[in-house]
């Protein structure tokens, strides 16, 4: 299983096309505007829950954790959404969900 999510839709590109000439400030706004890791899953079917075990991971802390999530099948989609039930502590911000949907 992998994941890869771009934050937002109009990054910026680096001035120069050699990664290695990238100045700090751009490679910070690549690092915040882009989330990836890979691992595998598990599925409680009876919790309604997957779980991501994180092997490699854009954001090194992550690498070893577990991300549990519930999950939604319909079709050829399906949701997840975090087990908490407010994703942002002391926020009114509702919590989020991601739908993927099976291309054929």
């Amino acid at each position: 299983m992998a994941v890869q999510v771009t934050r937002r839709s109009d990054r910026a590109k680096f001035a120069s096309e050699e990664i290695a000439q990238a100045t700090a400030e751009e490679k910070a706004a690549a690092f915040s505007t882009y989330g990836a890791y890979y691992g595998t899953y598990t599925i409680n079917e009876a919790a309604g829950t997957i779980t991501h075990h994180v092997e490699g991971s854009l954001t090194p802390n992550d690498v070893g954790k577990d991300f549990v999530r519930y999950y939604k099948l319909s079709g050829n989609r399906i949701t997840l959404m975090p087990v908490e039930t407010n994703d942002r502590p002391g926020t009114s911000q509702p919590v989020r969900s991601l739908t993927w949907e099976r291309v054929k």
